[in-house]
């Protein structure tokens, strides 16, 4: 009987061809690593080389990180703003309106004289004139004083003119913003230093005195004429006083 190792590859079972095939692969395998093994090792050795030269790289900069300014702006915040309480101003109710507030602090009006109004504005209705004994209108206000006491101005503002009127005497006017202008008359026929066109004014500075040279009314009580226009025209002065303290 002939051995079966003896047998013919073609003679041999397919459970026997299987395992000689396994057999033959494993070896081709083998010799493959065998033959490539020292390229192998010099690929790995190369990855290894690479890896430990970024990580010396990274070691030996880590030193210049601290020069890296990270630092953040300081942001300066602006200053709450706080407003200043306020006290409404003066307004006219005809025709037009006085602007502007009144700072509590630092009066932005004052009266022009310190007295009692004694004869009223008067431009829709003619009341009687003692010194002219007629009927007729009257555009301010008279304000009782003594002779000599100081006339200041109501408002700041800029003088106008300087004159001596035929009926109303010495008279000073002061322009203000808005259009409002301020009438101060018979007074003194010298007022004061400083007063002239072009000056500038401020609020409760000296204008002058308190005279007779209104000839119109030089029958009444010693006093102030006093009148207030906005844009030309007359307003009651008394309805702008009267916000004063």
């Amino acid at each position: 009987m002939q051995d079966k190792q003896d047998m013919p590859e073609d003679k041999k079972s397919p459970e026997k061809k299987k395992q000689s095939g396994a057999a033959a692969k494993k070896l081709k395998t083998v010799r493959f690593v065998k033959r490539y093994a020292a390229y192998i090792y010099l690929g790995l050795a190369v990855v290894m080389v690479a890896v430990m030269s970024v990580s010396i790289f990274s070691i030996s900069n880590a030193g210049n990180i601290s020069d890296i300014d990270i630092s953040v702006p300081v942001i300066e915040l602006p200053e709450p703003v706080v407003d200043s309480p306020v006290i409404d101003s003066p307004v006219a109710d005809q025709p037009g309106n006085i602007p502007g507030k009144i700072d509590p602090v630092t009066p932005t009006y004052r009266h022009p004289v310190n007295g009692e109004t004694v004869k009223s504005w008067s431009m829709t209705a003619l009341v009687f004139s003692q010194t002219m004994k007629d009927y007729r209108t009257h555009s301010g206000i008279d304000i009782a004083a003594e002779i000599g006491d100081t006339v200041v101005c109501y408002a700041a503002g800029t003088v106008s003119e300087v004159y001596n009127d035929a009926f109303m005497g010495t008279t000073v006017k002061v322009s203000h913003e808005g259009g409002l202008v301020t009438v101060y008359s018979n007074l003194a026929d010298t007022v004061a230093d400083g007063i002239a066109a072009g000056a500038k004014v401020k609020a409760g500075q000296a204008i002058g005195t308190v005279g007779n040279t209104a000839s119109s009314e030089s029958a009444d009580p010693s006093h102030l004429h006093f009148e207030m226009l906005v844009n030309g025209n007359s307003i009651d002065p008394e309805e702008q006083l009267k916000y004063i303290e």
